[in-house]
């Protein structure tokens, strides 16, 4: 049987260049050494990459062995032992951005490319001055399911790249794609603390410099990275890689579309931040009663702490710890004091 109030997962760090050390001063987490920490992995079904519980009667099982024996406990809703954990959720930072990405949603993964220059011009990066823009690949693109992030910090000047602006074509887009100026087309907003974006399949998206965010999407999701721009080969010269036949994969109508309002007005305890047919978020502000019926939701703290279930056995959660409350637990109290808040995120239906 399933009885815990919560399992809380055990963090897997990914280090990559553009990265830093803002899981650690801005989200508070231990990293494992000293240099760039670019991701977070608290949530992940996906191969060999798993998450790790952290403490209790499951400690050290993998979300796989949880899925395998206790599926409908845990994820509910008529899942199974192969049903794979249907969201990924991760800390991303991206506080020294040279490696920048720019992702496109969708079904299929394609190879990457060769554009002649970098997508989006150094100074919209905000890179030091002691950083060549050509010291590391710039951008890249992707194409997946749909996926948000909410914005834990933004440094002065920071950007987020998302749909194209509204004067753009098709034959605009080809011709900017071709000679790498892409990131001239796109639109541009810069995030405030607790911003949330959607970006629906399909639609051209990047993270700029000086930001961290929670990323959340779905786990079957498939990613392509378009551009890999000035990549430093063995000769020591910048290499830069992209592909037209990406294009086919913009959808242009979609990526005309504004942007909602990245902070939508809240109800009083609550704020329902992202709602579509894949994953639903919510950001959570003060005490309540959690309820699920027959199914999980993850929770995970984007500033202060949570008490859960107040009294002699509660649990507290911290800056960026991160837990699933399973199905088979269908109210959690929560005690929630300013300014403290803790996202939810609910899952899609029918399960995959």
């Amino acid at each position: 049987m399933l009885n815990e109030t919560v399992i809380q997962m055990r963090p897997h760090f990914r280090s990559c260049a553009g990265g830093g050390r803002g899981l650690e001063t801005v989200v508070g987490k231990k990293l494992p050494t000293d240099g760039e920490w670019a991701e977070s992995w608290e949530i992940v079904d996906c191969g060999e990459n798993q998450s790790i519980v952290g403490d209790g009667h499951f400690e050290e099982w993998s979300l796989r062995e949880l899925m395998e024996h206790y599926s409908s406990e845990l994820v509910g809703w008529g899942a199974t032992s192969a049903t794979k954990f249907p969201l990924i959720l991760k800390y991303r930072c991206c506080e020294n951005r040279v490696r920048n990405f720019q992702s496109i949603n969708g079904k299929k993964a394609l190879q990457a490319p060769n554009v002649p220059t970098p997508l989006i011009k150094q100074e919209d990066l905000n890179l030091p001055d002691n950083i060549s823009d050509s010291s590391y690949p710039m951008l890249e693109l992707d194409i997946s399911n749909a996926r948000a992030w909410y914005v834990i910090d933004s440094r002065a000047g920071a950007k987020v790249y998302v749909g194209l602006k509204i004067d753009s074509n098709r034959d605009s887009v080809r011709q900017a794609l071709a000679h790498g100026e892409l990131g001239s087309l796109l639109q541009t907003f810069e995030p405030q603390r607790c911003d949330c974006f959607l970006i629906p399949a399909g639609m051209v998206h990047a993270l700029g410099t000086g930001l961290v965010v929670v990323e959340i999407q779905p786990v079957n999701g498939s990613t392509l990275r378009l551009c890999d721009s000035n990549r430093l080969g063995d000769d020591g010269k910048a290499s830069i890689h992209s592909n037209e036949s990406a294009f086919e994969t913009i959808d242009i109508e979609l990526n005309l579309m504004p942007m909602p309002n990245p902070r939508p007005k809240s109800n009083g305890f609550a704020q329902s931040l992202v709602d579509c047919d894949q994953f639903k978020i919510s950001e959570i502000h003060a005490s309540c009663d959690l309820r699920q019926d027959d199914s999980y939701a993850i929770l995970t703290v984007v500033e202060g702490n949570v008490i859960l279930d107040p009294g002699a056995d509660e649990i507290r959660l911290n800056l960026g710890d991160t837990a699933i409350m399973p199905a088979s637990n269908n109210c959690i109290g929560l005690e929630i004091k300013s300014p403290s808040k803790l996202l939810v995120l609910f899952p899609p239906f029918p399960l995959p």
